[in-house]
């Protein structure tokens, strides 16, 4: 919570564009001068006219300014109040010039009192400081005439507006301003009333509010004769009883109060704070508390924050945008942390809603991915597909879903069990793969073209050689299909590599199988090609597991590597079961074990 008082700062004043007149209300003679912070530093002042009181709707921050001209009788008090706050300024000094501050759209109130005269109140005005440039309505050419009240309304304003005066709550006008025409006249008769109040609304909001106080002389009272001398009044009694002592004056800071006159300070003590006003805190609003001193009525304001709504754990979304509902009563519309859907490399926003179109399988309790949202943008250069969704395995994905799409790095997990014929047809930016098998399913046939690596990609879609390159494997039971040059780096994580299912993929630089059972014959064969009359051999790296069990006869021919991984020790590596002539055809010359590098057994070569 805060304390918040307003300072009264002569200083900044400023003397551009200056406009003032005086102020006619009885025994005082004051100039007002509100100044109004415009852009660029500059300062207007207020129009004045008639009774002289400040009227305008004070755009921004603003300064209240009295000039106090000359007077012997100066003995003013003046108080500017709303609903929270009071500042009061005594004047006696002639030619002094005081200052108060204006909040923007606040209503306030000013009073001046005669202290002269028993702290009379001679001046009372109420007005809205209006952060609002587009009008400005004030009284002009206030006078009384007898019981009359003669004043314009004056109007500036960009557009035409509907105004309506009201006087004394029963007389009212309805005006509309437009351009060339500036005031409305009214001439109000209230030979009863001491007090006349104007209201001025515009566009049905109150904007402006002011009282004036019709000074009346009372007549010289009827004094009854002395029945026993009717030549002479009667004399009152006690003749030399003193006037009573004129009101004194509290004088305060934020801790003390105080009285001033000719003997000094005195009556200094600390303020006795009771609290005046509490407004409790609301979801648009802050609260208050006023605490007021019941001594001098010197006051502060201290806020309290505005209440904070309350949001549900859980996600709401459309297709588009994501929130959490407000569980406060009566504010349920309310939408917390709203959003625009980013999906993340598995297709999921943060909200739970998916960019992947999904049904369900009609034969296992289990989801397809059929294809991407159109109403999703998404840039899925990396792809990590999602293993359930809506507490449902994710086990398969359709044909032909990336077609010349520009994913560069996809990682299906170990959930799926089947792959789409060409799902990755035209995707020819492909640097990495990861997959839970090689060909169409976990289990494929080996007679059928589904159990070849290039079964995902089709045969065709690229327009060429270049960026991509054939594998031809028709004289082998498969398809000639075409793999991207870019695709660099190749894991299996399960099931087998069947006969000639990674033949040929001379561009590839990086295998790594795990968890795969077997290796089938000419598995791995052929991994240096030609392309264009040029020599292709990129494969560098070639890594199994103690997952491997068997190794069939030439699975390795014709391929540049030199140097097999293996993540069991040597002995476990002695202990697969291989063909006689596995590798035969091959450049292959160690085995690196975890129990470190190994020559292989030439008598295990084969002829």
């Amino acid at each position: 919570m805060k304390k918040e008082e307003t300072q009264n700062d002569v200083s900044s004043q400023s003397a551009s564009h200056s406009i003032s007149s005086v102020m006619s209300v009885p025994m005082l003679a004051v100039t007002v001068v509100a100044s109004v912070a415009v852009g660029g530093g500059a300062n207007m002042l207020l129009p004045q006219s008639g009774l002289n009181h400040v009227r305008n709707f004070l755009n921004r921050s603003t300064q209240l300014g009295f000039e106090i001209e000359e007077n012997p009788q100066n003995n003013y008090l003046f108080t500017l109040t709303y609903e929270d706050y009071h500042q009061s300024k005594e004047v006696k000094e002639t030619n002094q010039c005081i200052f108060m501050e204006l909040l923007p759209n606040t209503i306030y109130t000013l009073n001046i009192f005669d202290l002269n005269q028993e702290e009379k109140r001679i001046y009372q005005a109420t007005y809205l400081t209006k952060a609002h440039d587009d009008y400005s309505v004030y009284l002009a050419d206030v006078k009384w005439e007898g019981d009359v009240l003669d004043f314009d309304v004056a109007y500036q304003g960009k557009d035409i507006s509907f105004v309506t005066v009201e006087v004394l709550d029963e007389l009212a006008k309805s005006i509309y301003f437009y351009e060339g025409k500036t005031k409305e006249h009214f001439s109000v008769s209230c030979p009863e009333k001491k007090t006349l109040s104007c209201q001025i609304s515009i566009n049905g909001y109150v904007c402006y509010f002011e009282t004036f106080y019709q000074e009346v002389t009372p007549d010289d009272p009827e004094v009854p004769d002395d029945p026993e001398n009717p030549d002479d009044p009667i004399t009152p009694e006690n003749p030399d009883t003193p006037d009573p002592e004129p009101t004194k004056t509290w004088y305060w800071d934020e801790n003390y109060h105080w009285h001033d006159g000719d003997a000094g300070i005195t009556d200094l003590e600390e303020h006795q704070w009771v609290i005046e006003t509490s407004v409790e805190p609301t979801y648009e609003m802050e609260g208050y508390i006023i605490h007021k001193c019941s001594v001098c009525d010197y006051s502060y304001r201290e806020g309290i924050p505005a209440l904070t709504h309350h949001f549900s754990e859980d996600w709401a979304y459309d297709s588009s945008t994501h929130w959490h509902y407000c569980t406060d009563e009566g504010y349920e519309e309310i939408k917390g942390g709203m959003d625009t859907h980013e999906y993340d490399s598995s297709g999921m926003c943060i909200c739970g809603q998916t960019a992947w179109e999904l049904v369900e399988l009609e034969t296992q309790d289990a989801l397809k991915i059929t294809g991407i949202k159109s109403s999703v943008s998404w840039n899925y250069t990396n792809l990590d597909l999602p293993s359930e969704y809506d507490n449902k395995p994710v086990v398969d994905i359709a044909e032909k879903i990336f077609t010349n799409g520009g994913v560069e790095n996809v990682t299906i997990p170990n959930s799926f069990t089947h792959i789409s014929y060409q799902t990755f047809y035209g995707c020819s930016s492909l640097v990495s793969m990861s997959l839970p098998f090689v060909g169409e399913n976990l289990n494929p046939d080996d007679v059928s073209k589904s159990h070849f690596f290039g079964y995902i990609f089709g045969e065709a879609g690229y327009g060429g050689y270049d960026p991509c390159y054939w594998v031809d494997l028709t004289n082998y039971g498969g398809a000639k299909n075409l793999i991207p040059q870019t695709l660099k780096e190749i894991s299996i994580n399960g099931g087998e590599v069947l006969d000639s299912a990674m033949r040929g993929l001379y561009y590839v630089e990086t295998i790594t199988l795990k968890n795969v059972n077997s290796i089938g014959e000419y598995a791995f064969a052929d991994y240096i090609g030609s392309q264009n009359g040029n020599t292709i051999s990129k494969l560098n790296f070639l890594s199994i597991d103690d997952s491997v069990q068997s190794i069939g006869n030439y699975a390795f021919s014709n391929n540049p590597l030199e140097t097999l991984t293996y993540s069991g020790t040597y002995e476990q590596f002695l202990q697969i079961q291989k063909d006689d002539y596995w590798r035969s055809g091959s450049n292959l010359l160690y085995v690196h074990c975890q129990d470190g590098l190994h020559t292989l057994d030439t008598e295990t070569t084969g002829t």
